[in-house]
């Protein structure tokens, strides 16, 4: 059955200077409601539906070559991303030893909140070079590269998505296009579930100050 659409409030005012700014909390009752296959909506802000952020923010992976990784984004129309809230690490951290990423160049954009910051429309790619692959081994004996990606945007219509993290797993030797692989017991990308604290608080201004 499909869930019946939910119109969410957006903060408002205070340091914001007018800028609309809603944190989207995925709880786990809508998650189970929608299931596999069903709506790719979370939700609506006036008329504008909102996609869930792994479906704004379609993330593949593969190895470009045999040293280095590649990670796509497709970027929904009407959304966007942060470049400073990019974070690719091996998971386990000592399984693997990476190199420093390498991202295309976004678009700068003037914030009257958050200041000057580049961000990302329609697609981007991360190139990770793999000093070493460590030694996780699949179920064949296969060498696997397991990552965490972190990442967060917003759409155009002023709502702000908590940062999404999520897990790709590479088999060594392999150029074949991975997708994020989805929690145990349920479907889709991992992502995170913050508190009601923490949905406005801290502020995206001061999360993106944290990585500079």
């Amino acid at each position: 059955m499909k869930p019946s659409k939910k119109s969410w409030t957006a903060f408002l005012g205070g340091p914001w200077h007018g800028t609309v700014i809603f944190a989207l909390l995925m709880l786990p009752a809508l998650a189970a409601a929608t299931g596999p296959g069903a709506a790719s909506n979370i939700g609506t802000i006036g008329e504008q539906e909102l996609l869930e952020p792994e479906r704004a923010f379609l993330l593949s992976a593969r190895f470009k070559d045999a040293k280095t990784a590649e990670f796509n984004y497709k970027i929904t129309d009407g959304y966007y991303m942060y470049r400073a809230r990019f974070k690719v690490v091996a998971e386990p951290k000592s399984s693997a030893i990476l190199g420093k990423a390498v991202f295309t160049k976004g678009e700068m954009k003037q914030d009257a909140t958050f200041g000057r910051v580049e961000i990302y429309r329609n697609s981007m790619r991360i190139l990770i070079p793999i000093s070493s692959m460590g030694k996780d081994l699949g179920p064949n004996g296969e060498k696997l590269l397991r990552l965490k990606v972190t990442s967060q945007g917003c759409a155009d219509a002023g709502v702000c998505y908590p940062p999404l993290h999520q897990i790709l797993t590479l088999k060594a030797g392999s150029g074949d296009i991975k997708y994020p692989d989805a929690p145990a017991g349920g479907d889709g990308a991992l992502q995170s579930t913050p508190s009601a604290a923490e949905v406005i608080s801290p502020p995206l201004s001061e999360l993106l100050r944290r990585t500079k």
